[in-house]
């Protein structure tokens, strides 16, 4: 019998065995043990990582060799697969892919459902095979994948949802330990998505104290993608030592944590010559065995299986003489009768320069039943089935012992029939079990040689249940009232703390000579009405349902006397919107002392307000935003919390209106622009109370400004009048500046807290100011040809009484005239043939002259129009406000007769009408008998035939316009004289 001892606690709702296991991103957690793993160890393209130096791949029956870790490219054919069939490291050495397959187990639940995508987890091929999670084949494609050095296969988990980011994705199992003088190589897809690693042991388990190996980088980009698979995405591959675990104990297996959707693989390389641990378990020292393993079926040459006749074998250490014995063909055999215990051997495998050694290890048991006490503890004595599995912690031949391979018998039991070991080996409990331990022995047996035993004992502690009555004293109880005074169980203790529902019934025992009242056995204590005055004390008593003889009593004390209770009316009133506490207690009478606050409660509440209950027992009414009127509540108080003995009331209330009478008269309703205008705004307070706070605040138009007003205002067009007592009026008064034309309203606003109103005086009209300004133009008669410059002149008068302001005038020259210059007090601006000029001021009675010249280029009749315009704040009532022209201009004229001798002023020389308008003229004058008597190249109109005889001459005339034609005209002119 052995004392490795099993320990549960069971309380009442505690009927399994639990234990929790906390997983969070790879970090496991016992309860109250230490953390399971070691430290974290960062392998990366420069950290802890085995450098490559040359990786050689068969593609296709073709070597390719790249010597260089970067700059590599996609070989070709792009769907076959690429295999790596050497690595030469930094120190020259060769290592090759195991041929050892790994399987996969324990997982990820996300593999194989439905509630993600079919693409979600894949296996991706060389061959362009694409194997969803779904698909049966799956795992099968999954161990080709790890157990070939196959680039172009490799798993492929895709964005969410898959294997959520930190779970495990699978773990990979050995069938011999995973040798720490062997190489991981891991490859990923564009080596982007960290992946940790972390080492199982042989029951698959995550090794206590390893390291967990978390892999964010890469040394080799091999650039070689798939077909289909994200092309663009070439594989990186990065070499590490399993020595990195750093276990202690043999590695048999790898879990593949998914940080954050990994696509790659991991294989497990080894060196030329590979010499792998051998173990043999569990071998029975009577019988012994022969061949119970061979050391070179792991054993590896150049990346394939070992033939023995290819290498050189050493013993470094042998077994222990009497114990183990290794045959020349690799097998070792045990001798029957050989003691337990673990045996080692250590030898060496040498093949040319290359050697490696590993350990074989034995372990020798003695078969035979193994039974190892349990302890079980109960806190009360409730039925309980199976509390605990004798068979849990006990063995046979080593292995966990099933009740189907041994024979299970109770020994011994003191526990009077209350405790019973069933035939799986559990152990049920009885209710009713009284405090105590007991103790049961059974026995194990081999099923099949039954004369190999063991016995160990299971110990069942039970609790004692310690039941406590606590007094109880209810104080004053009015005896005109019936029902519930308490809960005697309210008080009591079942082992210190409150009892649990149904655990316990309740008897009365003594009822101190009153009838009527009653005990229930749930522990509610009720009295009658009308039992007499005075203090008593009964008796009553507690009893463990489970256990009727575990019993406790205790004492009710409590006086009754005859309480008298009165809640009555009130009435009470406010103002709107003005909250008022209300003390509707003041008024109430109990006869026992003070009333009791807490008991307070609105039965009904108010329909146009609301209620806040105060701490003192008096009430907050707040009325509705803007309510007046009525109101009312009723509301209850009793003689203690438990609301048995109680009195209603009604409370009234009164809410008074705002009466507020607001007027704003102006004392003009039409004024001319920048004239005044005074406004009274009146408000009247025909409330029964006095207003406080009263906020004003003038609604100013566009075209009204405030100049001053009497009182100031605070802020702006705003006042604020602290009160208008009740019956009074208050009066603002405010005089305003028109800035703007048309009718203009004038409001203002009113607040007193929550209440509003507005008030809007009649439309006042602001109109333009008055002038008369006229305009007079003129061409002063003057007789036009064609080509002609000329004047107009535009005379501009204010006739009024007021000065006129930014007066503007606008001339629109006809066709046939071009614009030359102005002259006046004012500065033109002309736009095409329209000329506009500002006169800022024109006094009254004053007259402006502005000049326009200009050349007549068309001939016929030319109308022209001035217009004089003023602002919209002003009103022109002049009757003349535009003025018109009219003048002809004659074509180009030649005359047939000039008269220098006559004094007269007329005709004096050869004058032809119109020559300005050319750019250039010439003229020359001949005799009758052909003689030039004048020429001139830039005729200015000027001869006048100085120096000749009156008579008759002739003329040649050539003239030149702005676009360089000439014209010539010939004819006879008489000279007078």
């Amino acid at each position: 019998m052995k004392k490795l001892v099993l320990i549960k606690n069971h309380s009442l709702h505690d009927f399994s065995y639990l234990r929790m296991v906390f997983s969070v991103l790879g970090v496991i957690f016992f309860l109250g043990t230490a953390p399971l793993y070691g430290q974290v160890v960062t392998v990366n393209g420069t950290e802890n990582l085995i450098r490559m130096e040359q990786v050689t791949y068969l593609i296709d029956g073709q070597e390719l060799v790249q010597n260089a870790p970067e700059g590599n490219q996609n070989p070709s054919p792009e769907d076959v697969p690429v295999i790596v069939s050497g690595i030469r490291l930094e120190d020259g050495r060769v290592i090759f892919a195991t041929t050892r397959r790994p399987s996969v187990a324990n997982p990820n639940a996300a593999i194989g459902s439905n509630e993600i995508r079919p693409s979600a987890i894949q296996i991706v091929r060389s061959t362009n095979v694409i194997i969803s999670h779904r698909d049966p084949a799956f795992f099968d494609n999954l161990e080709e994948v790890v157990s070939t050095p196959d680039i172009r296969s490799y798993w492929d988990i895709n964005s969410q949802p898959s294997i959520p980011r930190g779970d495990p994705f699978v773990d990979l199992i050995y069938r011999d330990p995973v040798v720490t003088s062997g190489y991981l190589l891991y490859t990923e897809r564009d080596g982007n998505s960290p992946t940790d690693f972390i080492a199982l042991g042989r029951d698959g388990e995550p090794i206590e104290g390893a390291n967990v190996i978390e892999v964010r980088g890469f040394q080799w980009q091999t650039g070689i993608n798939h077909v289909s698979n994200e092309p663009s995405q070439a594989q990186e591959m990065v070499l590490f030592s399993p020595a990195l675990f750093a276990s202690e104990e043999p590695i048999f297996g790898i879990r593949i944590v998914a940080v954050n959707e990994p696509d790659g693989k991991l294989v497990f390389f080894v060196n030329a010559i590979s010499a792998t641990p051998d173990l043999a378990e569990r071998v029975n020292s009577e019988l012994g065995g022969e061949a119970v393993l061979n050391i070179f079926d792991n054993d590896e040459l150049n990346g394939a299986p070992l033939n023995p006749i290819d290498i050189q074998l050493t013993i470094l250490e042998d077994f222990p003489a009497g114990t183990a014995t290794l045959n020349p063909d690799g097998t070792v055999d045990v001798p029957p009768n050989t003691p337990p215990g673990v045996y080692t051997l250590r030898y060496q495998l040498t093949a040319g320069q290359d050697s490696d050694d590993a350990e074989v290890r034995i372990e020798v048991i003695e078969y035979k039943p193994e039974a190892f006490d349990d302890a079980v503890e109960l806190a009360d004595s409730f039925s309980r089935d199976s509390v605990v599995n004798v068979l849990e912690n006990d063995l046979l031949n080593g292995l966990p012992a099933l009740i189907e391979n041994v024979n299970l018998t109770t020994i011994s039991n003191n526990s009077a029939g209350f405790i019973q070991l069933t035939d799986d080996g559990s152990i049920d409990i009885d209710e009713g079990v009284p405090a105590g331990e007991y103790l049961l022995v059974y026995q194990i047996c081999d099923a099949v040689d039954p004369a190999k035993c063991d016995q160990a004992t299971a110990t069942i502690r039970v609790a004692p249940t310690l039941l406590s009555a606590v007094d109880d004293d209810y104080g004053d109880v009015n005896l005109n009232r019936a029902g519930p005074v308490g809960n005697v169980l309210d008080n009591d203790l079942l082992n210190g703390e409150a009892i649990p529902e149904g655990r316990v019934q309740v008897s009365l025992l003594d009822a101190d000579g009153l009838s009527g009242l009653t005990l229930s056995a749930d522990g509610e204590l009720s009295l009658p009405a009308g039992l007499p005055n005075g203090s008593y004390e009964l008796e009553y008593e507690i009893q463990e349902v489970i256990n009727p003889g575990n019993t406790d009593q205790g004492i009710i004390r409590f006086t009754l006397l005859d309480i008298q209770l009165e809640a009555n009316d009130d009435a009470f009133t406010t103002n709107q919107n003005q909250a008022i506490v209300l003390d509707v207690l003041a008024n109430d009478f109990i006869n026992t002392g003070e009333l009791l606050v807490e008991t307070l409660e609105i039965l009904e509440g108010p329909e146009n307000g609301t209620l806040d209950q105060n701490a003192d027992g008096t009430l907050t009414y707040t009325p509705g935003s803007n309510f007046s009127g009525a109101d009312s509540f009723t509301y209850e108080i009793c003689e203690n919390t438990d609301r048995q003995f109680c009195d209603q009331a009604l409370v009234s209330l009164t809410v008074r209106p705002i009466l507020l009478e607001v007027s704003k008269v102006p004392n003009l309703t039409t004024l001319p622009i920048g004239g005044l205008v005074s406004y009274t705004l009146t408000l009247t307070n025909n409330s029964a109370f006095d207003l406080a706070d009263v906020q004003v605040e003038d609604m100013l138009p566009d075209g009204l400004m405030l100049l001053s007003s009497d009182p100031e205002a605070q802020e702006g067009t705003m006042w604020l009048l602290e009160t208008i007592p009740a019956g009074t009026s208050t009066e603002i008064d405010l005089l305003l500046m028109g800035i703007g034309l048309g009718p203009q309203v004038n409001s203002a606003s009113i607040e007193i807290g929550a209440y509003m109103d507005m008030v809007q005086a009649v439309p006042v009209t602001i109109l333009a100011r008055p002038v008369d300004i006229s305009v007079e133009k003129t061409s002063l008669g003057a007789s036009l040809y064609e080509g002609n410059e000329f004047d107009y002149e535009i005379r501009v008068t204010n006739n009024g009484t007021s000065t006129g302001e930014n007066i503007t005038l606008v001339d629109e020259l006809p066709t046939g005239l071009v614009y030359l210059d102005f002259t006046g007090d004012a500065e033109a601006l002309v736009s095409g043939n329209t000329v506009t000029w500002t006169i800022p001021t024109l006094g009254a009675g004053v007259s402006q002259v502005y000049t326009i010249r200009v050349q007549a280029t068309q001939v016929g009749s030319i109308t022209n129009t001035v217009r004089v315009q003023v602002p919209e704040d002003q009103e022109n009532t002049s009757t003349q406000q535009e003025d018109t022209d009219t003048n002809q201009v004659n074509p180009f004229f030649i005359p047939n007769v000039i008269t220098p001798g006559n004094a007269d002023g007329k005709n004096d020389t050869f004058e032809i009408r119109g020559i300005e308008r050319f750019a250039q003229s010439s003229l020359t004058i001949l005799n009758r008998n052909g003689d030039h008597v004048y020429v001139s190249d830039d005729y200015q109109n000027d001869w006048a035939a100085d120096g000749l005889n009156a008579g008759s001459y002739f003329y040649v005339v050539v003239i030149t316009d702005r676009a360089g034609e000439s014209q010539t005209y010939r004819g006879w002119v008489q000279v007078v004289k």
